[in-house]
């Protein structure tokens, strides 16, 4: 039977299941009859992060990147608000793009469009590196829009839900092609929202990695970044990690660092910290036992006595990005401060 999307279902009677599918970055409500295989359309165009069946029908959490969750439900055919919906932001356009990358393959982004058309542009990237950005609640994206910002989030190659051949095409090339993809989703996004500006990058876990080697080896490209619970040093990481983690390296290198060096060397932002020429801040947590800490104090280390543009925060008692709330909130205050720095320091570099 055909599916649509990734995603999982199940039964509402003999005869249909229910599933949240995701499709073009969106986890969507659909029901299949399963005598005939035919997918109803999406029951509702937010998407959902949670379902079950109950014996009324299916319930799920509807939500999107400034629709707080809230309860939705199928009723003889209806879908219904068993919670009342209250959208923030509202004034913050979330559009859905598509471009063509350097080797042209289509690429699908989401823009979330500041009111300012003079709003700076900041590329969001997702961690993963197998996983989505997609249009859900999520508390580093929206902010950063509210804020005055244009955000942009590509779903670069290596994202899940675009189909097994894209999702593979990062095997053997982390920090490859898929860099490439933010490259030329920037300069996408930079001709959407009308501006000659240089974009910053922000990041967490696979995305703060991408986020430093974008500033490392394509300097000229980025005013500067924020990255979270990045990976510095692959080969450093794999020693310190743990036998899943080693696993999570050797399938995207195709082999260990004793039998791909030269391919862990060349794809560790510490490789290239000499190319670093914009303002860099990194937020770790001291407990991280995915990117350990060690590693990413001996990139700052060696930022310093290179008199690079480095601050490194450490966050206590959070592991691999924050989970207590004071703490996030933190983070997204420092990440904030620090673009504003960016880009101020951009605008008073052109005028003089």
């Amino acid at each position: 039977m055909r599916i649509p999307g990734f995603g999982a279902a199940e039964w509402v009677d003999e005869s249909h299941l229910f599933g949240l599918i995701l499709d073009d970055g969106r986890l969507l409500p659909r029901i299949v009859d399963i005598r005939n295989g035919e997918w109803s359309p999406p029951l509702a165009d937010l998407s959902g992060l949670f379902s079950t069946v109950t014996k009324d029908g299916p319930v799920w959490v509807a939500n999107s990147f400034f629709q707080p969750p809230f309860l939705q439900a199928l009723k003889n055919g209806v879908v219904v608000n068993l919670i009342p919906p209250r959208s923030v932001a509202q004034n913050i356009r979330v559009e859905n793009h598509h471009y063509q990358s350097f080797d042209g393959r289509r690429v699908q982004g989401w823009l979330l469009r500041n009111s300012d058309p003079e709003a700076p542009l900041v590329m969001y990237l997702h961690g993963g590196p197998t996983a989505t950005q997609g249009d859900w609640r999520y508390p580093e994206i929206p902010p950063l829009a509210i804020a005055g910002f244009h955000v942009f989030a590509p779903n670069f190659r290596g994202s899940d839900g675009f189909g097994m051949e894209f999702r593979d095409l990062n095997i053997g090339d982390l920090g490859g092609g898929d860099l490439q993809d933010v490259r030329y989703g920037a300069h996408y996004a930079m001709d959407i929202v009308k501006t000659d500006r240089r974009p910053a990058l922000f990041g967490g876990s696979y995305g703060g990695y991408l986020t430093l080697q974008g500033l490392l080896t394509q300097p000229n490209e980025w005013a500067g970044g924020v990255a979270i619970a990045p990976t510095t040093d692959w080969k450093e990481d794999y020693n310190l990690s743990d036998s899943h983690y080693r696993k999570f390296c050797v399938h995207f290198f195709g082999g260990t660092p004793a039998e791909k060096s030269d391919l862990y060397d060349d794809r560790s932002p510490i490789t290239h910290l000499r190319g670093l020429t914009k303002p860099l801040l990194i937020l770790h947590g001291e407990n991280d036992t995915i990117t350990a800490l060690e590693a990413v104090k001996k990139f700052a280390a060696e930022a310093e006595k290179l008199r690079l543009p480095v601050q490194l925060a450490i966050t206590r008692d959070e592991g691999h990005g924050s989970l207590h709330n004071m703490n996030a909130i933190r983070d997204i205050t420092l990440t904030l401060e620090h673009l504003r720095t960016i880009f101020r320091t951009q605008v008073e570099a052109v005028v003089s």
